[in-house]
């Protein structure tokens, strides 16, 4: 993917305009892990940003649904998720609690 000449050029084109930012670590598979300064990502492609959320949101939701996660609001009803006990374990083990509903 990263060998991919469009991709390179709309990964700086992100990373100058600093909506991305290498991270300066590497995956297991050696290629570069990056992350997302969002308050720029809004600015300067917006569209971006709403699918982005769109797939955070859904992914927060399915940890949440496997007992990974717990979720608490605060008074203006912001959604923190944080990982729980279950999580730490399948972190440390890959085994997965049954599926809340």
């Amino acid at each position: 993917m990263l060998d991919d000449p469009e991709f390179e050029t709309y990964m700086t084109d992100l990373i100058d305009k600093g909506a991305v930012v290498d991270t300066g670590e590497l995956d297991p598979n050696g290629e570069p892990i990056y992350k997302f300064n969002l308050a720029v990502l809004k600015e300067i492609k917006p569209e971006m940003y709403a699918i982005l959320m769109e797939e955070l949101d859904a992914d927060l939701v399915h940890l949440y649904q496997q007992g990974l996660v717990d979720i608490s609001y605060n008074e203006d009803l912001e959604a923190t998720f944080a990982v729980n006990e279950a999580g730490r374990h399948y972190m440390e083990t890959g085994e997965l609690p049954e599926p809340r509903v």
